[in-house]
């Protein structure tokens, strides 16, 4: 019977020593998924405020690229993507509650048309249709719950995804580090 968790490399075994670490790193993120939970719109507009400083430090990256490769041409092409990436950024800045309830109908409207694709994915599928067409049919219907609820669904839908994400990383850290304490 092999312990490989993941990839060519990872085993159980290798990580025994450390299994204490990912217990940690798992109760760490369990932790933080539950006080995103416990405070959604907060996860929200940190979240948001986040994206806003990835696409300034993008916007500036972006800039000061197009100043290193400004005798390739396109100059202002490359400005102009810099600039724009900056702008976003800072209008995410001046207004986050603007900046949060645009993510959230995008993500909803997004998880509507990305559920119908699965749909008709699992309806040309031979294998699996019925489990395709269950996770195609929960995406959407996902979808329209953010969509129908906004802008109101501004309030919890991207804190709920962070905290859901961060509860399941800690799960997983959380497990990993106690099947290599038993390994």
């Amino acid at each position: 019977m092999s312990d490989v968790i993941s990839g060519p490399s990872a085993r159980l075994s290798d990580i025994r020593g450390h299994w204490g670490w990912f217990v940690a790193l798992g109760v760490v993120f369990l932790i933080a998924g539950l006080l995103a939970f416990s405070f959604v719109f907060a996860a929200t507009l940190a979240s948001v405020l986040m994206y806003g400083v990835l696409l300034l430090a993008g916007g500036v990256a972006q800039i000061v690229h197009a100043f290193q490769v400004r005798t390739w041409g396109n100059f202002l092409m490359w400005m102009l993507v810099g600039l724009l990436y900056g702008v976003a950024g800072i209008l995410i800045f001046i207004n986050p509650v603007l900046a949060s309830a645009v993510l959230t109908l995008m993500i909803g409207l997004t998880l509507v048309v990305v559920g119908v694709l699965r749909m008709v994915a699992a309806w040309q599928s031979v294998a699996g249709r019925g489990w395709l067409m269950v996770g195609g049919a929960l995406t959407v219907l996902l979808g329209l719950l953010i969509v129908f609820g906004w802008p109101a669904s501004t309030m919890w839908a991207i804190g709920l995804f962070l905290a859901i994400d961060l509860i399941y990383e800690g799960v997983a850290f959380l497990m990993l580090g106690l099947a290599a304490r038993r390994a």
